[in-house]
């Protein structure tokens, strides 16, 4: 699979996480790793990943992840767009943020893309 041009559709982050999340189990880091079983997994960047570019090559990183959704029909700079954390008054990049609340508090992909969706991503 890889990067689809004919995709010219505009999603929001959360529809994306959210749909990528239906595509296999939540890793507990990472974007995709051997689970139980053998399954791939994957963490939010990696189902919003997914679920606009398809099947992911194994092994991505964050740059890889911050360059390819880049190029993705996002409403949103991912990079550069600052969100407050769901917690306390800090803000940081929605990257950040939502690298922080999966691997870091262990929030669920969906718990993350409804957070987003509160906030109008």
């Amino acid at each position: 699979m890889g990067y689809n041009d004919r995709d010219t559709r505009v999603r929001p982050l959360s529809a994306l996480i959210r749909e990528g999340a239906r595509r296999r189990p939540q890793s507990a880091g990472g974007y995709e790793e051997l689970g139980e079983h053998g399954l791939a997994t994957s963490n939010a960047w990696g189902a919003a990943y997914e679920a606009f570019f398809g099947d992911s090559p194994y092994g991505l990183d964050d740059q890889a992840i911050k360059r390819m959704l880049s190029r993705g029909n996002l409403r949103v700079n991912i990079v550069q767009a600052t969100i407050p954390f769901p917690v306390g008054e800090a803000t940081g990049s929605i990257f950040y943020v939502v690298k922080w609340m999966g691997e870091g508090k262990r929030y669920s992909r969906e718990q993350i893309a409804d957070y987003l969706k509160t906030l109008g991503y």
